[in-house]
């Protein structure tokens, strides 16, 4: 049976206790009496081109397969690890629940959705229905806008000085306010810049909160004086 040369022999050994072992560059080329380069240098020549890579030119054919297998059992394991690294690291940032961000890595580490299910553990039928409404709602949104408010943008400002001083009034007393100091707009534009100061408004703002008993005594209070 043909023999390995002793010299590449030991390329095999060092390629396969990088790959195998988990120990450091360091820990391998300290063993073998060979420099840390030379331990890079043949791990990714064996996992790029096998045991013939490394000057076997002539091994047996059965510790051939046998080898490749092993390349590419663990070429598999380690995809599947950094693609495991890529989702553990969406749950740290607080990303986990994105499909679409969780789809990007499977495509990145470009394994099959099934594969990618397994590894995860989400259901396929999850998978598939929350990425297809992801892409729909994505497709929504862009026909949606939003669409671009030079009007409103400029009279947020005025609007937002206004209600500082009047917290009470209305989008319509507003508007009248602003027409009086020579602003050409709707009250419908008033309207949206009040609902982007405040969100939850109706067209009522809330800055700061006042009853209607309160301010109708308020208003007696000051009428009487």
């Amino acid at each position: 049976m043909p023999q390995l040369d002793a010299r590449a022999e030991q390329r095999m050994q060092v390629a396969m206790a990088a790959l195998t072992t988990g120990a450091s560059a360091a820990q391998i080329a300290r063993e073998y009496r060979v420099s840390e380069a030379s331990v890079a240098k043949w791990k990714k020549q064996f996992v790029e081109g096998g045991a013939r890579s490394l000057g076997a030119l002539n091994p047996a054919p059965s510790r051939v397969a046998e080898l490749e297998a092993e390349i590419r059992t663990l070429r598999k394991s380690l995809r599947e690890a950094k693609t495991l690294l890529s989702v553990w690291k969406h749950a740290v940032d607080d990303q986990l629940g994105r499909l679409s961000d969780l789809d990007a890595v499977r495509r990145d580490a470009k394994i099959s959705v099934v594969s990618f299910c397994s590894l995860v553990g989400v259901p396929r039928r999850t998978y598939y229905r929350y990425l297809d409404k992801a892409k729909i709602d994505s497709a929504t949104q862009a026909r949606k806008g939003p669409w671009p408010a030079p009007v409103v943008d400029r009279l947020t400002s005025a609007v937002q000085i206004h209600l500082q001083e009047h917290p009470d009034d209305g989008h319509r007393k507003v508007h009248t306010a602003l027409r009086a100091q020579g602003y050409q707009v709707s009250p419908s534009s008033v309207l949206r810049a009040m609902r982007r100061l405040d969100p939850g408004s109706a067209g009522s703002p809330v800055w700061p909160p006042v009853h209607a008993a309160a301010r109708h005594r308020r208003l007696r209070m000051e009428s009487s004086r």
